[in-house]
């Protein structure tokens, strides 16, 4: 876990330190997911869970587009922790014989640190399935990156059109949701819009 690249300042060096937890994102915090200018990298279709990012608390602004290992953009968009945390997708799946319900897809947030890059990050997808009405779903899961990558992620293998609609959907509602540019990111902007964030709630239901 040792990084070699002198470029990179130390605090960014990993060196075996713990990681944080889901409390430590604090809601003014921000994820910053790189681009290309005029060619913004999108979230792939296959690759929705897992999302990288680089977490405000352990980067500094004038490192965000440090890229030690691989130059995958020359900009960044970003989104507040409030933004994330507040996000959920509302479908309903009915006459299914194992899963029919509300389905409900929420962020989880997770401290992932690179060798090079201790403020890595993930935006892990948690997914809940509600039936009849019942408080507590009968499923509940959060995708991990390898849970994703050997297809046993439950979203990820499932086939039906409901569940490649849910997948669109969310994929869509990402990109949206992670779109601030990097020119908002100074101090009056990100004050503004913490303020309108107070009371800002982001539930997405079918129209």
């Amino acid at each position: 876990m040792k990084c070699d690249n002198k470029e990179v300042p130390s605090y960014l060096h990993w060196n075996n330190r713990s990681t944080y937890k889901v409390k430590d994102y604090y809601y003014f915090h921000k994820l910053y997911r790189l681009k290309a200018k005029g060619n913004p990298i999108v979230i792939p279709e296959k690759w929705i869970n897992a999302i990288s990012c680089k977490w405000s608390k352990l980067v500094k602004q004038k490192h965000i587009l440090l890229q030690p290992d691989k130059k995958i953009g020359d900009a960044y968009d970003f989104v507040f922790i409030k933004e994330i945390k507040s996000y959920e997708r509302k479908n309903v799946l009915e006459d299914d014989p194992e899963y029919t319900g509300v389905h409900i897809l929420s962020c989880i947030l997770m401290h992932t640190p690179l060798p090079c890059d201790y403020s890595h990050s993930e935006i892990l997808i948690r997914h809940r399935v509600f039936r009849n009405e019942a408080s507590i779903p009968f499923f509940d899961e959060v995708y991990t990156y390898e849970s994703w990558a050997s297809q046993t992620a439950m979203l990820k293998k499932m086939k039906s059109k409901f569940f490649k609609n849910l997948k669109s959907d969310f994929r869509i509602d990402m990109i949206k949701l992670i779109s601030r540019g990097s020119s908002q990111n100074s101090r009056m902007t990100n004050i503004k819009a913490l303020c309108n964030l107070i009371t800002w709630n982001n539930v997405v239901t079918p129209s």
